[in-house]
C-alpha cells in the first residue's frame, strides 16, 4: 500500500497537540511542524504576510511540504486559524491530506488549562520538574462561562467540518495522557499513513502535577456555574461528536 506523504492534526489549543506532533515527528520519515499559521510558533514572523496565509492557507501549506527535507510532511491546523477552515479542510483531504482529528473530551479541564496557559504564561513543560504544586489561582466567572461556550461551539463546529470526511480519531485522555499510550498511539498514526512502526520519544513532560480541583481555588464554584448555566448537557453532548 502507497505510504502517505502528507497529513494535518486538526485539533484545537490545549488537546496535546503539540506532545503528538513530537511522538509523530519521531519517525525518521516525517518532518511534523507545529501551528504554521500562528505568529507565536516563529514559522511566520510577519503578520500582514500571516493575513495572506490565513486567507489562503492551502498555497501555503503546500509551500512548507516542498520545503521539508522528510519524505512525510505534517502540521498541526486548530479550528481557529483561518476563517475558512471548513473549505481549507475539505480541500486539504480532496488533495489527499490525511486528517488526524485531535480531540480532548474533558471540555471542562481543556478551558481550564487554556485560561491557567494564558494567565502563567506555561504553556508547556520541557523539563524534569512539573509546575507549582499549589497554586492561589481564582477564574472569573465571566472568563470561564465564555471559554465553556466557546470550546462547546469549536467541538459542535468541528462535527459539522468533519462529516462524511474519513480521518483517525485521536483523543487525548483515552490516547495521550498517560505515558504508556504514547507508543500504541504512534503505531496507530504510523499505520493510518501507511508506515512501518518506530520506538517514538518526548522532551515534553506535564505541566502540573496535581488535578485542577486542587490547584484553582474556586474549581467547585466554577462546576456549580455550569449547573446553573445548563451547560453541563452541551458538554455531555460534545461527548458523542466523533
Amino acid at each position: 500500500m502507497r505510504r502517505a506523504n502528507k497529513f494535518v492534526i486538526f485539533s484545537q489549543s490545549r488537546s496535546g497537540s503539540t506532545l503528538l506532533k513530537d511522538l509523530v515527528g519521531s519517525h525518521p520519515s516525517i518532518h511534523c511542524e507545529g501551528e504554521t499559521l500562528e505568529l507565536s510558533d516563529g514559522y511566520i514572523s510577519n503578520r500582514y504576510l500571516l493575513k495572506i496565509c490565513r486567507r489562503i492557507p492551502v498555497p501555503y501549506f503546500y509551500f512548507r511540504k516542498i520545503h521539508s527535507q522528510k519524505e512525510i510532511y505534517g502540521f498541526t491546523l486548530f479550528i481557529y486559524h483561518t476563517p475558512y477552515i471548513k473549505h481549507a479542510v475539505h480541500n486539504l483531504n480532496r488533495l489527499g491530506w490525511k486528517i488526524i482529528y485531535l480531540k480532548r473530551k474533558d471540555i471542562i479541564n481543556q478551558a481550564i488549562s487554556n485560561i491557567l496557559a494564558k494567565r502563567s504564561r506555561y504553556f508547556h513543560n520541557w523539563t524534569e520538574e512539573t509546575g507549582p504544586e499549589s497554586v492561589d489561582f481564582e477564574i472569573k466567572s465571566e472568563e470561564f462561562l465564555s471559554e465553556i461556550k466557546t470550546r462547546v461551539h469549536w467541538h459542535q463546529k468541528e462535527g459539522i467540518i468533519l462529516k462524511n470526511i474519513d480521518y483517525l480519531p485521536v483523543f487525548y485522555e483515552n490516547d495521550l495522557e498517560h505515558m504508556n499510550f504514547w507508543q500504541p498511539t504512534a503505531d496507530k498514526v504510523f499505520k493510518f499513513l501507511n508506515l512501518e512502526t518506530v520506538p517514538v520519544k518526548t522532551g515534553l513532560k506535564k505541566t502540573y502535577a496535581k488535578p485542577y480541583s486542587e490547584l484553582i481555588s474556586n474549581y467547585q464554584n466554577l462546576i456549580d456555574l455550569l449547573n446553573e448555566n445548563d451547560l453541563i448537557k452541551s458538554i455531555k453532548a460534545c461527548h458523542t461528536i466523533e
